[in-house]
């Protein structure tokens, strides 16, 4: 008991950093390159920035980088092996010898070569400066092609671990057990160490739920002080994903000033939600003139059309869709890893079910009482999300023609998971309290399964358990 107690004295952010760095180093080094969700393309992208590349080219009508021709033997070498590709088969083993030979390739900086990616040249370039900076030291030190490769891993993982603690340090006390369990699931912490455009995503929209919460749990009004952050969070939603605009609509669980109408009061919200609409816009016209084909069986226009003529029908289509799928989606929250091929064991997710209801149920004394208007927005931004989701894979992503839905990921709801968690501890949550030596017990634990996952999917012949 005395060791509970110890654990209950360190406040959330600093078990954060021991915990993140412990593990997001593990997995950044134990997982082989571009063993992440469509990593060989968002490396591509962040050297392509590395080297200045603010924006995606344009070739045949086709968006893609810029980059070393090298830069793809690297991929090829990395995800082929004597036996096969890795990716999607679990069987076949990362073979050691390839580190010795990603480590002894060099660079051709002089040459340059077009690369297709156009699900990641389309992003704002502020999504991939961290493991830019990271590649750009890396070039000047190690001069390695894979060594340049993780160095842009770790600079990504780094600035993932200081805004979590920042996040963590700037959020009222009676959320911050949300986020942390949220920041350190095995899904967000895996990607952190990978290339990925969807750990900003997340971050940011972690930033603008938590400056949100902090000035309501404390009453605190919109004023001269805190409008600039305000308006710089709300510029920074529209940056991230567009479906994700909807949780600028958070600032109306602010409090009106009392030295303002409320006709004015209600336009200043009006207006900061104009702002995240502009972010949007913005990342629009930086792709302007790029016909990007996702899919060659996709016809975006013809896709629009059906949406317009049938607009409830995907409304039925969508809630049926994603209630039908919900625990593959579960899983994807909780993690799973690897080119989305590797499974965590099955007590994994119910370890996983298990903090979600820790959370839940233990209602924090010190939380303010949500209305049931604030209650509702919080809803209604969480669905909307998932709708727009739901609308953009519809149109971008599913067969023309085809009343279906593919490519919607259980890890896109991580960047508005903690909202669900906090609508549901205050309808069923209850005034009791445990130590949170628990949680953190049980978050350890959950990473610890996940880094044996790892190491046994890329690395333990299969024939060592045979029999």
């Amino acid at each position: 008991m005395n060791l509970l107690y110890r654990v209950s004295l360190w406040s959330y952010s600093t078990w954060f950093l021991m915990i993140g760095t412990l593990f997001g180093l593990l997995l950044m080094v134990a997982t082989p390159p571009f063993q992440s969700p469509d990593e060989q393309n968002h490396y591509a992208r962040a050297y392509h920035v590395s080297n200045g590349g603010l924006m995606g080219v344009t070739q045949d009508n086709l968006l893609g980088v810029i980059i070393p021709p090298n830069l793809i033997d690297l991929y090829f070498g990395a995800i082929k092996t004597e036996a096969g590709e890795i990716a999607g088969h679990p069987d076949i083993k990362f073979p050691l010898h390839k580190f010795k030979q990603g480590f002894s390739f060099k660079i051709n900086t002089t040459d340059s070569q077009f690369m297709l990616a156009p699900n990641t040249a389309s992003y704002p370039f502020t999504f991939y400066l961290p493991h830019a900076i990271g590649i750009a030291l890396g070039k000047t030190v190690l001069y390695s092609e894979l060594g340049i490769f993780y160095s842009g891993r770790l600079f990504g993982l780094i600035f993932y671990l200081l805004s979590g603690w920042i996040i963590l340090n700037n959020s009222s006390k009676p959320h911050q057990e949300i986020f942390f369990t949220c920041l350190l699931l095995p899904m967000p912490l895996f990607l952190a160490a990978m290339y990925t455009a969807d750990t900003v995503s997340t971050l940011i929209a972690y930033f603008a739920i938590t400056y949100y919460l902090t000035l309501r749990q404390e009453a605190i009004p919109i004023n001269e002080k805190n409008l600039w952050k305000i308006l710089l969070i709300a510029f920074c939603i529209g940056l991230i994903k567009p479906v994700y605009v909807f949780l600028s609509a958070l600032i109306f669980l602010l409090p009106f000033s009392s030295q303002l109408s409320n006709l004015k009061n209600i336009l200043i919200r009006i207006g900061v939600i104009a702002i995240s609409l502009i972010g949007v816009v913005t990342v629009t016209l930086l792709g302007k003139g790029s016909q990007v084909t996702m899919r060659s069986d996709v016809d975006p226009n013809i896709q629009l059309a059906e949406f317009l003529h049938h607009p409830f029908k995907f409304i039925l289509l969508s809630g049926t869709y994603f209630f039908d799928w919900m625990p593959d989606y579960y899983t994807g929250v909780i993690g799973v890893l690897g080119v989305l091929d590797t499974i965590l064991p099955g007590y994994a997710y119910y370890l996983g079910l298990a903090l979600m209801l820790f959370l839940i149920l233990q209602k924090n004394p010190e939380e303010k009482t949500f209305l049931w208007r604030e209650l509702g927005l919080l809803s209604l931004a969480f669905v909307s999300c998932i709708l727009a989701t739901l609308l953009f894979l519809f149109i971008t992503w599913s067969p023309t023609k085809a009343w279906i839905i593919e490519g919607f990921q259980g890890r896109y709801l991580l960047p508005i998971l903690p909202i669900i968690l906090i609508v549901f501890r205050s309808l069923i949550g209850m005034n009791i309290r445990c130590s949170k030596a628990w949680l953190i017990g049980g978050v350890f634990l959950l990473q610890v399964i996940t880094i044996y996952t790892v190491i046994n999917r890329y690395y333990i012949p299969s024939q060592w358990f045979a029999g």
